[in-house]
């Protein structure tokens, strides 16, 4: 549930990431599949929930500490590594084959 989320992320990780580039790679395959996909568009963002909580924990934990231009700066660094995964994201969302999705399996 929503409050075992939260009560997972509010204890203390030492270590715990989830690198930005990944984060792009993962959302842009999450799109794909959402808009391409032949299962259910409502359970593929409701399987991206808990890695975004996941990296909103991470920005949380790298930025607390952070002045507002340095987390200004991590958001840059965000933006690039979104933009740096845009010719795989276009390249898969225009040849999409479904073969490989999952959704079957879902419940």
């Amino acid at each position: 549930t929503y409050e075992s989320v939260l009560d997972i992320l509010n204890q203390p990780r030492d270590g715990f990431s989830l690198p930005t580039e990944l984060w792009a790679r993962i959302v842009s395959e999450f799109a794909i599949v959402y808009n391409k996909g032949e299962g259910d568009p409502d359970k593929v963002a409701e399987a991206l929930l808990p890695l975004y909580y996941g990296r909103a924990a991470h920005y949380v934990q790298s930025t607390q500490n952070l002045t507002a231009l340095d987390r200004e700066e991590v958001v840059q660094d965000t933006v690039r590594a979104f933009q740096c995964v845009r010719p795989f994201f276009i390249e898969h969302w225009n040849n999409y084959d479904s073969s490989g999705d999952v959704a079957e399996y879902w419940f």
